[in-house]
């Protein structure tokens, strides 16, 4: 038992950490990214800034691929 409350330590203290979600999120996009061809790159971007979103906290990131309807207006 203590092992698993060893992990479930170091999972919430990931998750309390901005850098270490922003790269566990990156580096799952960029796997989907590559075995995926770069088809889905658009779902992938929003399902990563969805759960940065939901996991990051303050999103003080301003990632210019987070879809706004004002900016893709033309």
């Amino acid at each position: 038992m203590s092992r698993f409350d060893e992990l479930k330590n170091k999972a919430a203290d990931a998750l309390g950490n901005e850098e270490k979600t922003d790269g566990a999120l990156d580096k799952a996009a960029n796997f989907l990214r590559e075995k995926t061809g770069g088809q889905h790159d658009d779902k992938i971007q929003k399902g990563r800034d969805f759960l940065d979103d939901k996991l990051g906290g303050e999103g003080d990131g301003g990632e210019e691929d987070t879809p706004n309807d004002d900016t893709n207006r033309g």
